[in-house]
C-alpha cells in the first residue's frame, strides 16, 4: 500500500515538470527574438547616424576645399610680377653693386608692405638671399641660403615653386611662391614671396569642430585640434625622414604621432578611435577626407561620434520595444482590452517616432540649405564667394555670346585696410568688411552681382552695362563708402575704396582678361592716389603711365 501512494504521489510532480519547460522555452525564444532585434535596429541606426554624419561633413569639406586656397591666391601673381622688374635684374647682374641692393631692398620692402605678404626676397642662381623686404629685421634673411628648398628648386627649373614649410630663420610656418628671373632665356635668379600662415589657418578652419590638414607624408600641418598639429599620422620611411631632414620643412616642431585605430564596435571603416597624445584619452571620430586641388595635401573631417551612438541606442530601443510588443500581443491574443490598449499605445509610439522623423527630415532639409547657402556665399560679408563667381561668370558671358550684350566689371578694394587691422584689430577690419559690402549692394541692381574676391577685395559683375554706365554705379559706391561711419567700441572708422572698371570684350570665353584690365584699372586708381574709379584703356597694361579714365569721389 505504501509503494502504491509513493508511485501515485510522483505522477504529479512529473506533470509540473513537463508544463515548466515549454513557459521556459518561449521565454528564452521571447529573449532571443528581443536580443536580435537590438542588433538589427542597432545596426540601422548605425547606418542612418553615418549617413547624416557623412552628408555633413561631406558638403562641410567641399566648402573647405573650394576656398581653401583663396587667402593665398591674392599672392600669385607677385613673384612673377616682381620677377621683371628692372630692380631686380640690375641687382642679380651686378652682385657687388651694394647700391643695387640697397634699391632693391626698398623696393621690395615696399611691395610686401602693399601686398600683405610676410616677406619677398631675391635669390641668385644658387640660392643666396642677395635682397630681402625684411633687410633691416633681426631675423631678416639678407645672406641666407635657402637652396635646399623645393619651391627654390622648382623656380630654377624655370616652374611655379609652391611649398608649406617652417621658416628656418623666423621659425613661423608659411607658405611660399617662387618665380624665375630670367634674362633672355637664362635663369639668372628667383624671387619668392612667403605667406604666414598662422592666421591663414585660424580663417580656413574657424568654422568646424575638428578639422586637419595633411601633407603627403602623413603630417598634420593645419589643425583645430592643437594638440594634432606637427604630427604624423603614420610611421615616416627613412626617405621621408631624409627628404624632411634635407628642406627643413618642419624644423624641429615634429611631435610624437597621433594614432588613429579602427573601431571594432562600428562596421564602417571610417570609425575610428583617436589616442590622445598628451591626455592620454581616446575618442571616436567619423573620418572623411578629400584631397585639396592644388597640392599633395588631404583635408580631413572627424566628427565626434556621441550623437551617432545615441541615435543608434534609440533605434536598439524602439526594436527591443517593437520586438516585445509583438511578443506581448501574440501571447495576450485572448485579453481583447488589453489588446486594444496596447495598440493605442503602439499607435501613440508610431505617431511619435513619425513626428520624430519629420522633425529630424525638417532638420536635415534646413541643414541641407545652410550649407548650401554656405557654398555660394562669404561667411563674413554675406556676398557671394569666388567658387559661385566662376559659376555665373560662365553664365552670363554664354548669354552675352547669344544675346549681343555688354557686361562690365568692377574691381572694388579697400584703402589702407591692414591699417585698420593693425591699429583697431581684426574684429574692426570685419566689421568695416561688412559695411562696405552692404554699402556696395545697397547702390546696385537686382541683376548684378557682388563677389568678395579675397580679403578686402571685391568684384561687381554689372550684365548689360557699358563703361560709361558702370563709371556712374562706381562713383555711387565711392559716396556712399565714403559717407559710412562704422562704429566699432570706441572708435568710430572711416573708409575709401579705389574702384578699377572693364568692359568684357566680344569674343572673349571668358570674364578672366576683363578681370585683368579692371584689376589695371585698379592698380593706377591706387596709384593716382585711391579713393577713385578708373575705367581701363588700350594700352594702359602695356604704359605705367596711362591715366585711364579717372573720376574721384568727394
Amino acid at each position: 500500500m505504501g509503494e502504491t501512494e509513493l508511485t501515485l504521489s510522483a505522477v504529479p510532480a512529473k506533470a509540473s515538470k513537463l508544463k515548466i519547460r515549454p513557459a521556459r522555452l518561449t521565454v528564452l525564444i521571447c529573449v532571443a527574438l528581443i536580443a536580435v532585434a537590438i542588433s538589427v535596429g542597432y545596426l540601422i541606426g548605425q547606418r542612418l547616424a553615418i549617413r547624416a554624419l557623412d552628408a555633413a561633413a561631406s558638403h562641410r569639406l567641399e566648402v573647405f576645399r573650394a576656398s581653401f586656397f583663396s587667402p593665398v591666391e591674392r599672392f600669385e601673381y607677385l613673384p612673377e610680377l616682381m620677377a621683371s622688374h628692372p630692380a631686380v635684374f640690375e641687382a642679380l647682374n651686378h652682385p657687388d653693386d651694394l647700391r643695387s641692393q640697397a634699391a632693391l631692398n626698398l623696393i621690395l620692402q615696399n611691395a610686401s608692405t602693399k601686398a600683405g605678404a610676410a616677406a619677398v626676397y631675391v635669390m641668385n642662381r644658387d640660392g643666396l638671399t642677395i635682397s630681402a623686404s625684411n633687410w633691416d629685421s633681426p631675423e631678416s634673411f639678407y645672406g641666407k641660403d635657402f637652396s635646399y628648398r623645393p619651391y627654390f628648386q622648382k623656380a630654377r627649373e624655370g616652374k611655379v615653386g609652391r611649398f608649406y614649410g617652417v621658416g628656418s630663420v623666423t621659425g613661423i610656418p608659411g607658405y611660399f611662391l617662387a618665380s624665375a628671373v630670367r634674362d633672355g632665356t637664362t635663369i639668372i635668379g628667383v624671387v619668392a614671396v612667403k605667406v604666414d600662415l598662422d592666421t591663414l589657418d585660424q580663417r580656413w578652419l574657424a568654422e568646424s569642430d575638428q578639422i586637419a590638414v595633411t601633407d603627403d607624408s602623413g603630417i598634420i600641418f593645419l589643425s583645430t585640434n592643437k594638440e594634432w598639429k606637427y604630427r604624423t599620422t603614420r610611421p615616416l620611411s627613412d626617405d621621408v625622414l631624409h627628404r624632411l631632414r634635407e628642406t627643413r620643412q618642419y624644423a624641429t616642431m615634429l611631435k610624437s604621432p597621433v594614432r588613429f585605430t579602427s573601431d571594432p564596435l562600428w562596421s564602417d571603416p571610417r570609425v575610428v578611435r583617436a589616442n590622445e597624445p598628451d591626455s592620454g584619452e581616446t575618442r571616436r571620430y567619423f573620418m572623411l577626407s578629400h584631397s585639396l586641388p592644388q597640392a599633395d595635401w588631404t583635408i580631413t573631417s572627424y566628427s565626434s561620434m556621441a550623437q551617432a551612438e545615441q541615435t543608434a541606442a534609440i533605434a536598439a530601443f524602439i526594436a527591443a520595444g517593437g520586438t516585445a510588443f509583438v511578443l506581448l500581443l501574440a501571447m495576450y491574443v485572448r485579453l481583447v482590452r488589453r489588446r486594444m490598449k496596447e495598440k493605442e499605445a503602439a499607435r501613440a509610439a508610431a505617431d511619435a517616432a513619425h513626428a520624430q522623423l519629420e522633425a529630424k527630415h525638417r532638420e536635415l532639409e534646413a541643414l541641407s540649405q545652410h550649407l548650401q547657402t554656405m557654398a555660394i556665399s562669404d561667411p563674413l560679408t554675406g556676398c557671394y564667394n569666388r567658387r559661385y563667381f566662376t559659376e555665373i561668370a560662365e553664365k552670363m558671358v554664354s548669354a552675352a555670346q547669344r544675346h549681343d550684350r555688354c557686361i562690365s566689371v568692377l574691381m572694388l578694394d579697400i584703402d589702407f585696410f591692414k591699417k585698420i587691422n593693425d591699429n583697431y584689430g581684426h574684429p574692426a577690419g570685419d566689421e568695416m568688411l561688412k559695411a562696405v559690402a552692404a554699402a556696395c549692394q545697397s547702390v546696385l541692381r537686382q541683376p548684378d552681382f557682388l563677389v568678395r574676391f579675397g580679403g578686402e577685395e571685391f568684384v561687381a559683375i554689372l550684365p548689360d552695362t557699358d563703361t560709361t554706365a558702370a563709371l556712374v554705379a562706381a562713383e555711387r559706391a565711392l559716396q556712399v563708402v565714403q559717407a559710412l561711419q562704422v562704429e566699432t567700441g570706441q572708435h568710430v572708422l572711416e573708409a575709401t575704396v579705389s574702384i578699377g572698371i572693364a568692359e568684357y570684350f566680344e569674343g572673349e570665353s571668358s570674364l578672366d582678361k576683363a578681370l585683368a584690365r579692371a584689376d589695371s584699372a585698379l592698380y593706377h586708381a591706387k596709384r593716382s592716389g585711391r579713393n577713385r574709379c578708373v575705367a581701363y584703356r588700350v594700352g594702359m597694361d602695356e604704359d605705367g603711365d596711362e591715366p585711364g579714365i579717372a573720376r574721384t569721389a568727394h
